[in-house]
């Protein structure tokens, strides 16, 4: 049943390869952290995925436990040494 996914998988993984390569181009270092939120990215074999493509590359991955927010939030971003932070 899983393989029945793997286009979408790897989809998202060259999607994620993308920002990863965007995050080394802009000159900000190796991505320390994938975040997997959102309904698709609760899915185990997915995530297992993006797992074993981050620890390839030195990259850490975390999944919150409640992915989603039931309100807008307005979220300002800030890079401090290669570390995206909000407020």
């Amino acid at each position: 049943m899983e393989k029945l996914f793997d286009p979408c998988v790897n989809r998202t993984l060259e999607l994620i390869d993308g920002q990863v390569a965007s995050v080394l181009k802009a000159g900000l270092g190796k991505p320390k952290l994938v975040l997997v939120v959102g309904g698709f990215g609760r899915n185990a074999y997915l995530y297992s995925k993006i797992e074993e493509y981050a620890r390839a590359r030195g990259i850490q991955t975390r999944r919150p436990k409640f992915p989603y927010v039931l309100a807008p939030i307005h979220v300002k971003l800030s890079y401090n040494n290669n570390l995206i932070t909000w407020n």
